[in-house]
């Protein structure tokens, strides 16, 4: 599940040719490749939680969710980088719901089709809209433990159980999810964003 997510937007090739089966109301594009600097998702992820109503610390607990989001499925040595403006490496195998409107998709190399967005502005107002009524479920103060717990539980597209499954994954890595999380939250307050 973790490397999976970071092979495809880190290492995953784009194949070029329509290879994923998908119902015909579904639009292939070909995949163009997107990259971004840290301080331009920080400057991104920061316009689009203050324009919100929440209190601060809830501001603060979506800004560094949503950037060790992205830092997990989209993190290279030199910023971000991401096919089709899909900076969280959603696929769309899964059924994100009634609500789940994109229906643009480009095919990569794991042979799965993944969600083209218009812009890292639509990418992050997907997951911040699928996670606005969730964040308020995390402890204080906000942590890379709970961030990871919160992303492991909600990330995916059906959340039943997902708390079972937090509790059942492997420890190590657990850690190692953690460890992302906190290198995202460190460079996410190092910026000058």
């Amino acid at each position: 599940f973790f490397s999976s997510r970071r092979r495809h937007t880190r290492y995953g090739t784009v194949t070029g040719v329509q290879t994923c089966a998908l119902p015909i109301s579904f639009k292939y594009e070909a995949a163009t490749k997107q990259t971004k600097t840290t301080n331009e998702v920080v400057k991104v992820i920061k316009n689009y939680v203050s324009g919100t109503s929440f209190a601060q610390e809830y501001q603060t607990k979506l800004n560094l969710t949503l950037f060790s989001t992205l830092y997990i499925a989209s993190a290279t040595q030199t910023g971000f980088q991401a096919n089709n403006n899909n900076f969280i490496g959603l696929n769309i195998q899964d059924s994100w719901g009634p609500n789940f409107t994109k229906k643009s998709y480009f095919c990569s190399s794991d042979n799965l089709p993944y969600v083209s967005f218009s812009s890292l502005e639509e990418c992050v107002s997907f997951i911040f809209e699928r996670w606005r009524s969730r964040i308020f479920t995390m402890d204080q103060p906000v942590s890379a433990k709970e961030i990871a717990k919160f992303w492991v539980i909600n990330f995916a597209a059906n959340t039943e159980g997902r708390a079972d499954i937090y509790n059942g994954y492997d420890p190590t890595q657990l850690s190692n999810i953690e460890s992302e999380v906190q290198a995202a939250i460190n460079l996410f307050n190092s910026s000058n964003a």
